[in-house]
């Protein structure tokens, strides 16, 4: 989903309909997920030729939530995973850990 399009949905969308995740990865790397109606997609470059599959990549969480802001998003969740849980949980079947926080911007 490009920015253009994110724009027009939360022009159009109803109140809760969408969500966005600031997605928090290891070396500084932060990217953005929109989730509604039930589908994600990963904030892209647009539709210009050969980026419209790129995410956006940000360096700062301020970053996001600028881009965010534009858009008409106010809030996000913040979504962290927990790198190498596998190395610590003795467990055979272990779920990936997730620390998901709700930000106010």
């Amino acid at each position: 989903m490009g920015f253009g399009e994110l724009k027009q949905l939360m022009r159009k969308a109803a109140k809760g309909a969408v969500e966005a995740e600031v997605l928090v990865n290891e070396g500084g790397i932060y990217l953005i997920q929109i989730v509604a109606y039930g589908r994600s997609y990963l904030l892209t470059k647009g539709k210009s030729k050969g980026d419209y599959n790129r995410p956006l990549v940000f360096k700062s969480l301020i970053e996001c939530y600028d881009k965010l802001k534009l858009a008409g998003v106010c809030q996000a969740f913040v979504v962290q995973s927990f790198a190498h849980c596998e190395i610590i949980t003795q467990q055979e079947n272990f779920l990936v850990k997730a620390d998901r926080r709700l930000v106010s911007f």
